[in-house]
């Protein structure tokens, strides 16, 4: 009858090792060792005025060195090729941040950050939303207007402040 105990190295890679002990052999010398795959923490989706200043962070619990990662927006890879000039993307150990300067409506969409390693790949999607910053501060028009409102036959005069 053999026993098999797992033991967890705790580490930011999650490393683990599995041993067989048995009435024969109690040595612990044929362990083998695994790391499990990155894994993302969930990005929130945010909705922000033009102008304004946004940040998606995209973080795993690794610090594995040969993480690599990777945004998208709206299904298509971000790059130095085809990036605006507005979007920075920067990498520190464990996560990686996409910066959004100035917002404008165009920087509407879905942003996906995904993590590739030798061990795994996995993803995070976050929508982001850019309003017009007048409809966020009182939801009407900038400056007093006035508009006819036809309804039916009858014709009204409406004010908006």
């Amino acid at each position: 009858m053999s026993n098999v105990a797992l033991t967890a190295v705790l580490g930011v890679l999650r490393l683990y090792a599995v041993y067989a002990v048995n009435n024969c052999s109690p040595d612990p010398g044929g362990a083998v060792s695994f790391a499990l795959p990155p894994r993302l923490k969930e990005m929130k989706s945010q909705e922000s005025a033009a102008g304004s200043k946004l940040v998606l962070r995209c973080e795993t619990s690794s610090e594995y060195s040969s993480l690599k990662f990777k945004w998208f927006k709206n299904g298509n890879e971000l790059n130095r090729k085809n990036k605006p000039q507005n979007i920075k993307i920067q990498k520190r150990p464990g996560k990686s941040e996409l910066r959004i300067n100035k917002a404008s409506l165009a920087d509407s969409g879905e942003y996906m950050c995904k993590v590739i390693s030798k061990l795994g790949n996995d993803s995070a999607s976050a929508n982001i939303t850019i309003v017009d910053a007048n409809e966020i501060i009182t939801g009407m028009p900038a400056s007093t207007e006035t508009a006819y409102v036809s309804s039916g036959k009858e014709n009204k005069l409406v004010k908006f402040y």
